[in-house]
């Protein structure tokens, strides 16, 4: 059943996709307004054959820039290839889409991939962020997290910022963005 779960991931992921796209090309007058939108993609996806022709067909299909588009990838260890992700992320940044490691320090193996692989940003792990200004060891290590993606000149998002303290720290230490309720709660687009 293995083999049949990671084809429902492979499917779900299309799905995904192709409604944001949808979505996106349904309202072109926002598409100035819009940074990016992010769509966490499973990285047993990315291993499958024609995501990324699937991706760009879907772009072109919805009329939709693939500027507007950020991949950000989740499940670190299930990448098992690293030139085949290469080459995946590859193909989409052709297109203007953009990559982010998504959980960043949730595991040793998204060290691995920060180096091998073309991610455009990265996104500090909420758990670490939520208590950083009352749990010393989780404020150090989201430090030690924004050093590092500074010796790799990769802009960081930290996660979960749920309070003015965390937000200023956050600031302190030069992180680029910030997403949590701190900032705004989901509501309906």
């Amino acid at each position: 059943a293995p083999a049949e779960r990671f084809h429902l991931i492979g499917e779900l992921d299309r799905w995904m996709i192709r409604e944001v796209v949808k979505l996106l090309g349904s309202m072109p007058d926002t598409h100035d307004r819009i940074d990016q939108v992010a769509i966490n993609l499973s990285a047993v996806s990315i291993r499958e054959p024609g995501l990324a022709q699937y991706v760009g067909d879907t772009l072109r299909e919805f009329g939709v820039p693939g500027r507007l588009m950020c991949f950000e990838i989740t499940e670190t260890e299930a990448i098992v290839n690293l030139q085949s992700a290469g080459e995946f992320m590859q193909a989409l940044h052709r297109l203007g889409c953009r990559f982010s490691l998504d959980d960043f320090g949730s595991g040793f193996a998204s060290f691995t991939y920060l180096r091998q692989l073309p991610f455009d940003t990265i996104k500090i792990d909420g758990m670490f962020v939520r208590d950083m200004d009352t749990d010393l060891v989780h404020g150090g290590m989201v430090r030690s997290m924004v050093e590092m993606a500074r010796l790799l000149d990769k802009p960081v998002v930290a996660e979960c910022v749920e309070t003015a303290a965390v937000a200023a720290m956050l600031r302190e230490l030069g992180v680029d963005w910030g997403q949590g309720y701190h900032f705004h709660r989901p509501e309906p687009l």
